[in-house]
Parts: structure tokens; C-alpha cells; sequence
């Protein structure tokens, strides 16, 4: 478990230290930003809406299995999975093919990206709780785990609690 002023982070118990591919990670209003860089592209995210036109438009990701959700029982969201594209740019010289990073996340005055290489799954759960978009994101090596890891997730994800300050704002 992580927890910082950008990202709430969940590793399951089979990680070895240090191994944080496989993660849930939580975040509050992100910002959208181009594949190999960390500037903010100033792009409105302010509705889950929004961040998933963004995400469709993006033409190094792959966008599947769209739906309507809930998070926390009752704030309604946006499930997405999604993955790099084969033809998407190689930002990170240690990246075995094509990674990039889509999201440029802010808190308690720090600045951090979040972005995935080609065959790492993800599962975004985008939703509006309070005036803030909060994304969860299961992020996976490889599709055995992504398949093993999101029955769990999406029932976490239907009971979780938030805190009081975060829906009344």
C-alpha cells in the first residue's frame, strides 16, 4: 500500500518488494498530457465524459469495454479498459516495445505522470464524486492477471467507502 498526496496505491499480497506493476491505484483530477511528456495538455477532464472522449481520441490507446458503473454503491461512473497501441511511441528507453504516459497527476505540490506499455492492461473506473473526477485504475502486466484481478476489483470497486470531505465537496 501507497498512499501520497497524487495516488492511493493497492498491490496484491503475491508482489514481491519492490514489484508495483500490478497495482490499484487511486487518483483525484487528472490532467491530460501527451505520450512522452509531463506537461499538462489542458485539456477539459472535469467529467467522466470527458476523460474517456480524451482517451478515444488518443491514437495510441485502444479503448474496449465500455460501461456504465457505480462506485461506492452509488456515484455513477465509466468503465473503461484500455491498452498502448503497438504502433504507440517507446517513451522509456527500459520499455521492452511501445509505453507511454497519458495522465499528469498533481498534489500536495508535487507533480507525477501515470502511463502503461503495450500488453499492460487497464481498467479505469471514471466517476464524478463531489466536484472532483476520481479514476481507479487496475493496472496489469499481462492479460492472466488483468482476467484474475477484476472480479475482485469491481467488487471493491461497488463497496467502497470514501470519505465525507471528498463527496460533499
Amino acid at each position: 500500500m501507497d498512499d501520497t498526496p497524487i495516488q492511493f496505491k493497492l498491490v496484491p499480497p503475491e508482489a514481491g518488494p519492490g514489484d508495483d506493476a500490478t497495482a490499484l491505484r487511486v487518483w483525484l483530477d487528472p490532467h491530460a498530457t501527451g505520450p512522452c511528456a509531463s506537461r499538462d495538455l489542458h485539456v477539459p477532464m472535469s467529467t467522466p465524459g470527458r476523460v474517456v472522449a480524451w482517451l478515444q481520441h488518443n491514437k495510441n490507446l485502444e479503448i474496449s469495454h465500455l460501461r456504465h458503473v457505480s462506485i461506492a454503491g452509488h456515484f455513477p461512473a465509466i468503465q473503461v479498459d484500455l491498452d498502448t497501441t503497438a504502433t504507440a511511441p517507446k517513451c522509456d528507453p527500459g520499455c521492452p516495445g511501445p509505453c507511454m504516459v497519458y495522465f499528469l497527476l498533481r498534489g500536495g505540490g508535487a507533480t507525477d505522470t501515470y502511463g502503461t506499455g503495450r500488453g499492460e492492461l487497464v481498467r479505469l473506473y471514471i466517476g464524478q464524486v463531489g466536484s472532483h473526477v476520481l479514476i481507479a485504475g487496475l493496472d496489469t502486466l499481462n492479460r492472466s492477471t488483468f482476467n484474475r484481478l477484476t472480479p475482485d476489483t469491481a467488487a471493491m470497486m461497488g463497496s467502497l467507502k470514501l470519505p465525507d470531505q471528498l463527496t460533499a465537496s
